[in-house]
């Protein structure tokens, strides 16, 4: 046989190999290439036939022309097998172990397990598995978490990682609660319009009427109490004005014992004015007046009585309040300061009480037919407010008994109230640190 001849019958017998080894596995995919070596000095005896998985080979165009020689690429399939066509035509098969690949740090975090399935997880032997026991280096895991299907899921196990229950909010009920603030004074000093206004404000709630608990009906008890206020929630603060409450110790102990964390607002205003208010009103509404009876016959026949001196005498029941309450549970305010500025009264009040701020220029307005301000009936708020005070609807301003005309006092019973109130404001003063600038006594 020629030289020639050999080299051709050689890659013919080559091919038949290769071919075979090929349709002997079917399970290989067709990505499978051959490398094969032909050394043709050495003849048939030196064939070397190599089946090789390998990731980097992606030419699958690659130059065949090599003298003496055919190679041919090879793709890797996910397991690493070799096949090894010895010299003495023998073939032997040997698995490599598969890597075992080095787990990220972020993929070593806790997994996140989802509300829907872990109502269905069942574990064994106490809490779910920490961290590190998912998976260690040789890829075995310590713990085994059984998912069931809903068909055969059992009552769900719930243990150390289950979620608390959420704390019910308190504030879902509206319903009549104590009052946190009480206006405890002085009568005919703008209390009235004071709730009003305070009423403005979507935190806080108060009655219609004065309840008078505290000095005519505590017989009844707290809970008769609680139902005379108005629904709230327990957000909000309900509010209450009765002014005679400062008026005698034994009430602000009772209302002290009732709620030591009490809120007192007090009202006063010019002594001297005071008493021409209160003129007015005992003239309708206490019988033992008639329309005849004379603004000095009211005051006792002087301006130096008893009746005078209690009307004008804020300091004792101020120092009163302050002696059995804490001095920053009491607020004292001015009517002149309620009817000149209101909203500058309202906001320090608002602040006192711990509330957010909602007073605006936009809920009151200025009314010149009355000479102060009303309510603006465009606001959010009013239908509110307007459930707690007596107003006329249709303008939005108090009724005719708030704001009447005074009548004039002779000038010698008024240089005698005054003299005589002197010294009691000059207390007053004292007390609470400032001064007010009223008409009467500038």
């Amino acid at each position: 046989m020629s030289k020639r001849n050999k080299h051709v019958t050689s890659r013919i017998l080559i091919m038949t190999i290769a071919f075979a080894c090929y349709s002997s596995l079917p399970a290989v995919s067709t990505r499978l290439f051959y490398n094969i070596q032909i050394s043709a000095s050495t003849g048939i005896n030196d064939v070397s036939l190599r089946m090789i998985y390998s990731k980097n080979l992606s030419n699958k165009d690659q130059n065949h022309s090599f003298p003496g020689k055919i190679s041919l690429p090879a793709v890797n399939l996910k397991k690493m097998m070799r096949l090894e066509l010895l010299k003495n035509n023998s073939v032997s098969h040997r698995v490599v172990p598969k890597r075992v690949q080095q787990i990220s740090p972020r993929r070593d975090r806790k997994r996140f397990i989802s509300r829907k399935k872990r109502k269905r997880l069942v574990h064994r032997g106490g809490p779910p598995p920490s961290r590190d026991s998912h998976q260690d280096v040789s890829g075995k895991s310590d713990e085994k978490i059984k998912i069931l299907p809903k068909s055969k899921m059992p009552r769900p196990v719930y243990r150390d990682f289950v979620r608390k229950p959420r704390p019910v909010n308190r504030d879902t009920v509206k319903k009549p609660r104590p009052p946190k603030c009480l206006i405890v004074g002085f009568s005919k000093c703008g209390t009235e319009a004071l709730k009003g206004f305070l009423t403005l404000h979507p935190d806080i709630v108060a009655p219609f009427r004065e309840v008078d608990f505290f000095t005519n009906y505590y017989f009844k008890g707290l809970d008769w109490y609680k139902e005379q206020m108005p629904p709230s929630w327990e957000s909000q603060v309900t509010l209450e004005k009765t002014p005679e409450y400062i008026l005698t110790r034994d009430v602000l102990h009772r209302i002290h014992d009732y709620n030591s964390s009490m809120r007192l607002i007090v009202m006063i205003r010019d002594p001297i004015v005071r008493l021409q208010s209160l003129y007015l009103h005992d003239l309708i509404h206490k019988p033992e007046y008639s329309e005849d009876t004379t603004f000095k016959q009211w005051c006792g026949g002087g301006g130096r009585t008893a009746h005078v001196a209690s009307v004008v005498d804020y300091v004792t029941h101020i120092r009163d309040a302050f002696n059995i309450f804490s001095r920053r549970q009491v607020l004292v305010q001015s009517e002149e300061e309620l009817e000149e500025s209101p909203l500058k009264v309202l906001r320090t009040i608002e602040s006192f009480l711990g509330l957010r701020r909602a007073f605006s220029k936009d809920k009151i307005v200025y009314s010149a037919d009355k000479g102060f301000y009303c309510f603006n009936m465009t606001t959010s708020t009013f239908s509110k407010a307007s459930k707690s005070v007596e107003m006329d609807k249709s303008t939005g301003c108090f009724t005719e008994s708030k704001g009447r005309p005074h009548q004039r006092i002779s000038p010698g019973l008024y240089k005698e109230l005054v003299e005589f109130t002197r010294p009691y404001n000059r207390r007053l003063f004292q007390l609470l640190g400032r001064r007010y600038t009223w008409e009467n006594f500038s």
